[in-house]
């Protein structure tokens, strides 16, 4: 992670003194690196009389200093870690619920919950219950996010999508869960269905493609892709004739159709309005009405699935597209509309007003003959409120209390004020902790304008900037009053314009804020900015008219001075689009003319160079094999240190695959990458794996760093682990016994 923990030049902390005082590269008169030394006389005032001048502390490094480009030596390895704090991101993020039809009563059954995160991802809940009363984890050798389910009422059996895998959840056997395969090829699997033999029916990524499974064989089936440029498959809906609706993406998003009885028999229908990118983000088969969901489409779309044509589309918003199941008797399915349960019937002109419901934003709604379920969210689980059709009007509501879970630990922020910061994997909000203490600290409900954080910086102890995925957020933080709501501001959208979806790159000099971008789903190229802090607002973006700054690379990394950034990027663009071909890029940019000074592909075998850092001289970046020394007047490198077993090669190129953290004055630095961590000591000329490998400790690549010295990462998912740099002790030489003594004569 960029350190970049400076602030304007009126008020700079000791933080901030450290982090400029290891930038070297085209930014200090002189050349020289000086360290923040303990003890050092602080700047006095003009009014003050002065006896002599204060010394000027002694010099680290020499300018591109030679040791930098010495061979290293493996030494002993160190301890591992020093101290682990485990689940540092505690949350409870509802992310579906189902109905379990056949189990209960008819107008109260038992229900499914699934939360976001690694543990107590499935809860079911009786009916009437308060509490869940099996509560399951996916297990830990195949640990994965459920992304659907599906309910068998027939066979009382619930399935599951966690990444490639197809599981089940059983009502004769409650307590556990069962595998039932992998899909081929797949890394993830979307909408689950289950048609009226029982059969169940998935979509894929990366393979673009349909599945299913026949629980009488046990077999799992794979049919041809959907489509060339296709490689989402996320949306499945079945509609009372058998047919099966398939909504790909997530380039030209689509729309397939075909019997369940004959998959080859395939009907394809565009959008109104064809999409370059994006995605059928929701199906829904409700009689003879598929309501759709697609990006570029403001309205929710309506298909007449006997004609295939394209109806009046609705002007409905957000959770109010979220329908009932179909009722066949009645014809009929149900919405919430601004407060307001609604009755629709396809070919009607308007729908049906029955009354006030107690919320505007459902996850879920289920009829019944007599009345309508309507789920939502709660802080702590969800709330259940009926309403009843006859009667038309609510009458009563049921909360449900979930059990807590815990996010992936995703992103670090070492603070000037002693404080971890975490991001969350699919989570929303901030963590924190102490790690003197081991205090923790939960953002506010206003914290919920940050989603998942792919990397955030310090520019100051009261301002910090978030890069949010999913519309690439970038968000202002007074962290310095982090428990006020307003203190969380999203100051720009980049999904909008730019079409961008992950801020990877961050870098800070003392006046300016620099950001690199990952491209939405489906685009190559990633943009790069700059942020005024004074202001709090984003002075200009550099797309390269659409192509990318560095047309066809994401941004993942970059590092300043007061004169230039420094970038590194991946030919890893949006999912589903292939690489861009070619070798990393490294660029130096003017910050006055804003342009370019260099470019530069000083490693062929890295598809992506990480977490740019400037020390001593020279500009460090990381790969999966180690760490590079590039010279950073002309992007030219220098010396390679390779400190992994692994190779670029072995592993696609990513956007935070590898970590690289500075230490202290830039003596020791940290690499971590495909579960090796290392300490490298440029001074001694050694490298130290941390933990050994003969451990099984498998830190991660999320680095962050105090100015004393200590070094933290995220460890085993949800923890995080302050990390031992110090090599273990050479054993003390076991003493010879003497020599028997020479006999006398």
């Amino acid at each position: 992670m960029p350190d970049g923990s400076t602030q304007p030049s009126k008020s700079i902390t000791r933080r901030s003194v450290l982090a400029l005082s290891v930038v070297a590269a085209g930014g200090f008169a002189g050349g020289a690196l000086w360290a923040n030394r303990e003890g050092a006389s602080a700047p006095v005032p003009e009014s003050t009389p002065v006896s002599s001048p204060t010394p000027s502390p002694e010099p680290i490094w020499e300018e591109r200093d030679p040791h930098f480009l010495a061979e290293l030596t493996r030494g002993r390895d160190t301890g591992g870690m020093q101290r682990e704090y485990t689940g540092v991101f505690p949350a409870l993020t509802l992310r579906d619920v189902v109905p379990l039809i056949g189990l209960g009563t008819a107008e109260d059954p038992w229900v499914a919950a699934t939360i976001i995160g690694p543990s107590h991802q499935l809860q079911i809940i009786p009916s009437g219950a308060s509490t869940p009363a099996y509560t399951l984890s996916i297990p830990e050798d195949a640990q994965g996010e459920i992304l659907s389910m599906a309910w068998d009422a027939k066979r009382k059996t619930l399935y599951l999508s966690v990444s490639g895998r197809l599981w089940a959840w059983r009502h004769a056997a409650p307590k556990s869960l069962a595998k039932l395969g992998d899909v081929p090829k797949a890394s993830t699997l979307y909408d689950l269905v289950v048609d009226e033999n029982s059969v169940v029916w998935g979509g894929t990524y990366p393979t673009g493609t349909v599945f299913n499974y026949t629980p009488g064989t046990q077999k799992i089936r794979v049919f041809p892709r959907m489509a060339a440029d296709s490689d989402y498959v996320r949306r499945l809906a079945l509609d009372p004739t058998g047919r099966l609706w398939v909504g790909t993406g997530s380039r030209n998003p689509r729309i397939f159709t075909f019997p369940t009885t004959d998959p080859s028999d395939r009907t394809e229908v565009q959008l109104p309005t064809p999409q370059k990118n994006g995605f059928v983000s929701v199906l829904r088969a409700r009689g003879s009405r598929l309501l759709v969901t697609a990006s570029g489409h403001v309205d929710q779309l309506v298909l007449d699935t006997a004609t295939r044509k394209w109806l009046t589309p609705m002007n409905l918003k957000g959770s109010s597209r979220n329908a009932s199941n179909w009722l066949p008797g009645r014809d009929m399915y149900y919405t919430v509309v601004k407060g307001r349960l609604t009755a629709n019937k396809p070919g009607a002109a308007s729908a049906l007003d029955l009354g006030a419901i107690g919320t505007n934003a459902p996850i879920e709604l289920h009829a019944t003959a007599n009345s309508v379920l309507v789920f939502s969210k709660t802080a702590t689980g969800y709330r259940t409120e009926r309403f009843d059709l006859k009667a038309r009007k609510s009458v009563g509501q049921h909360s449900v209390t979930l059990t807590e879970g815990l996010f992936d630990a995703h992103s670090l922020l070492a603070h000037s004020d002693g404080n971890l910061y975490i991001g969350g994997f699919m989570g929303s909000g901030l963590s924190g902790l102490d790690p003197v203490t081991d205090e923790r600290w939960r953002s506010p409900e206003g914290g919920q304008v940050i989603h998942q954080v792919e990397n955030m910086i310090e520019f100051s102890p009261t301002r910090c900037y978030l890069g949010s995925y999913g519309a690439a957020d970038l968000i202002s933080w007074d962290s310095a009053q982090k428990d006020d709501d307003n203190s969380y501001r999203r100051i720009s959208r980049l999904s909008y314009e730019y079409h961008q979806s992950r801020p990877y790159g961050w870098a800070a000099n003392s006046t300016q804020v620099y950001f690199g971008t990952v491209p939405d789903y489906g685009l190559a190229g990633g943009v790069f900015g700059m942020i005024d802090p004074e202001k709090d607002r984003v002075v200009w973006v550099l797309d390269g008219n659409g192509k990318g700054f560095i047309p066809g690379h994401s941004i993942i990394g970059l590092v300043a001075d007061e004169d230039y950034v420094y970038g590194t990027t991946s030919v890893r663009n949006g999912y589903g689009i292939p690489d861009t071909e070619g070798p990393s890029q490294v660029f130096k940019f003017d910050v006055k003319t804003k342009k370019l000074v260099w470019q530069s592909e000083p490693v062929e075998t890295a598809g992506a160079l990480y977490s740019p850092q400037l020390v001593a001289g020279w500009l460090l970046a990381a790969d999966i094999e180690g760490i590079n020394v590039i010279d950073p007047r002309n992007g030219k490198l220098e010396a390679r240190h390779k400190v992994s077993a692994h190779f670029n090669a072995s592993r696609r190129p990513g956007w935070a695959s590898a970590g690289l953290e500075v230490v202290g004055d830039g003596e020791r630095v940290v690499h971590s990458a495909s579960g090796t961590t290392t300490v490298l000591n440029f001074r001694t000329g050694t490298h130290h794996r941390i933990g050994g490998p003969g451990t099984q400790r498998r830190f991660g690549v999320r680095l962050a760093s105090f100015p004393d010295g200590r070094v933290f990462t995220t460890y085993n998912d949800t923890s995080v682990a302050q990390l031992d740099l110090e090599p273990v002790p050479e054993p003390a030489e076991t003493a010879k016994p003497s020599a028997k003594p020479t006999p006398t004569a």
